[in-house]
């Protein structure tokens, strides 16, 4: 008696610049044998042909006939919306040319209680009628585990082949399901038909061409055979006079083991948080491509490992979001075939990564510009503003309110207008860079215009000062080379000519003016001594038309002076006059507000 071992027959084999596509079983033309189907573009079927109709009982829905019917089951995966492509041709692996229908039903528990009773309307996903070589199913918010029945109709009754791929969706459909005896690719299968009395075997392997036809494997007449591609492979096992014991039929599939590349580039960025201290956060996915050197990454993934020992059994995987705890370290990363979980197939490699430190450079937060300089100036007249970096080992872009000003690429600039300007310095080995931004502030030595804003005469004299200038405006104040203070006023001044200066705070240079205050002596000593010898206004003699009368206690007009005269000596018609009181009139202009005012006192003669 021969004993068949039925298995499905699939072939994985990704190549970057070739696909192979390996043919199916297919044709299961009633549901309860359908067969099993996954969406890879790795698989093909043969269609039915040469069957006028499908089964009774299923609702066929939109299928107005159903011509040739094959049956397949899927299993989901991952779950999520999954879409699909059927397409049909005359050609193993060629371009659609045969009219393809479909209906899918689901979802189920299993495969085969479904074909029974529930192949409904209530159990429709999806289903076309379309005069058309390519159709598409979409199946909305698939489960993971759950079975679907997709019929698929040949309508032009010609031999063909299916092919069935996804095109979008986050759910997956379950590969595992095509085969019994999985592998990764440079691994080994060892096929075993040992059969009692048996002393010689013939090995066969389907020929490739998708109708179920075996060659002679030559050379081979053990009872085990390694097997290192996917195929279906059949073994016969004769006794000593070649009668035929059993035959067996193997379908293995290996799937494809990845290669990480034998050199990843060092993945090596520039200082990103908090501190400039070589610790950055690194996106470890923006290595995948790299690592998967043209592998779609729908059928491989891709993750990262602290050590090889983690990254050989896929434990404690990295976050993508990585920050690094030493300057330079060694990241593992592993490729996985994640088409199917039967088997591992992985491979794992490493590189390096680095985070470079950002150029460390400083700017004062401030820089001073004089303008309108007077030579009074006590700092430079145009500041420089230098990074103190090498400039055999950076480069600079300065900018000026947001202007790139392309005549500078040293590593300092003369200011010459005020503004806020910024300097972008570049590593110019690790290209790493630093942004600093400070702002130059014009500042001038001021104009300086004093006024006196209390009225003649009154013995508290207060000068006012007023300083104008270009740009930042802030003075200190000095009255005839006193202190230095921050008000611009000044009381108690004394009678007389005095200097007001004003200075610009930031070192831009001082301003000054002179100003008289109003004033009289109230006494004064003509002995010639030199000290108080004569009497008069003070400050008056800008006013010479100013008129000043002397006068006795009785009244008698002693002496009309000139107020830029040198005063009264005390005589009177070449006389020296007795000590005593005397008494004065003032007619003048009032400084404060131009009015014209008369003023009377007294004063003494001491002799």
């Amino acid at each position: 008696m021969n004993v068949l071992k039925n298995i499905v027959i699939v072939l994985i084999i990704f190549i970057s610049t070739s696909q192979f596509i390996y043919s199916q079983n297919g044709g299961a033309n009633f549901c309860d044998i359908s067969e099993p189907l996954c969406a890879s573009n790795d698989f093909s079927y043969p269609n039915t042909s040469g069957v006028p109709d499908s089964e009774s009982g299923p609702n066929y829905g939109c299928l107005l006939s159903q011509p040739n019917p094959a049956w397949f089951y899927l299993l989901i995966d991952q779950s999520g919306d999954i879409n699909l492509k059927i397409e049909q041709s005359t050609v193993l692996g060629g371009s659609p040319n045969l009219d393809v229908d479909f209906i899918i039903y689901g979802p189920f528990s299993d495969s085969n209680s479904a074909c029974n009773s529930e192949l409904s309307t209530a159990n429709t996903v999806d289903c076309s009628f379309l005069v058309d070589n390519v159709e598409f199913v979409n199946i909305p918010n698939a489960v993971a585990g759950e079975f679907y029945i997709l019929l698929i109709t040949n309508f032009s009754d010609a031999q063909g082949f299916i092919n069935v791929t996804q095109t979008s969706g986050t759910g997956t459909t379950d590969c595992g399901i095509l085969a019994d005896e999985f592998a990764c690719e440079g691994e080994s299968v060892t096929l075993d038909a040992t059969t009692t009395f048996a002393i010689n075997y013939i090995w066969y392997e389907d020929d490739g061409l998708g109708i179920g036809n075996f060659v002679v494997i030559n050379g081979v007449s053990t009872a085990t055979y390694d097997i290192v591609n996917s195929n279906r492979y059949k073994v016969e096992a004769y006794d000593v006079l070649n009668n035929l014991l059993e035959t067996f039929e193997y379908n293995v599939l290996f799937f494809q083991t990845p290669v990480v590349p034998a050199i990843i580039q060092d993945y090596i960025i520039c200082d990103n948080i908090d501190d400039n201290d070589s610790i950055g956060q690194f996106n470890l996915n923006t290595k995948d491509t790299e690592v998967l050197n043209g592998l779609d990454s729908s059928s491989f993934s891709v993750s990262y490992y602290a050590n090889i020992t983690d990254a050989n059994a896929g434990v404690n995987q990295l976050s993508t979001s990585y920050i690094n705890s030493s300057p330079s370290e060694i990241i593992f990363t592993r490729i996985d075939n994640i088409v199917t979980n039967e088997v591992k197939c992985f491979d794992v490699g490493s590189f390096n990564i680095r985070v470079d430190l950002l150029p460390e450079f400083t700017l004062a937060d401030e820089y001073i510009l004089c303008a309108d300089i007077n030579g009074t100036e006590e700092i430079p007249i145009l500041p420089i503003i230098d990074t103190g970096l090498d400039i055999s080992n950076y480069s600079f872009e300065w900018s000026l309110d947001g202007r790139v000003l392309l005549l500078e690429t040293g590593n300092n600039i003369i200011a010459t207008q005020g503004g806020n300007y910024t300097v972008e310095v570049s590593n110019i080995t690790t290209g790493c860079n630093s942004t600093a931004t400070t702002v130059v502030t014009v500042s001038s030595p001021p104009t300086v215009f004093a006024s006196i804003i209390s009225y003649a005469f009154i013995e508290d004299n207060v000068i006012q000062v007023t300083a104008t200038g270009t740009g930042e405006q802030e003075y200190e104040y000095s009255l005839d080379n006193g202190l230095w203070q921050e008000s611009d006023t000044f009381y108690d001044v004394s009678a007389g000519d005095h200097i007001v200066m004003a200075r610009d705070i930031n070192g831009c240079g001082i301003g000054s003016a002179s100003i008289i205050v109003m004033d009289y002596l109230l006494f004064f000593t003509p002995n010639n001594d030199g000290y108080n010898d004569n009497w008069n206004i003070q400050g008056i003699d800008n006013q010479v038309n100013a008129k000043i009368f002397i006068y006795d206690r009785y009244g008698k007009l002693l002496k009309q002076l000139s107020p830029t005269s040198v005063g009264w000596d005390g005589t009177f018609n070449g006389q020296p006059l007795p000590t005593s009181d005397y008494w004065f009139t003032v007619e003048f202009i009032e400084p404060k507000d131009g009015s014209l005012k008369q003023f009377n006192g007294h004063f003494t003669l001491k002799r």
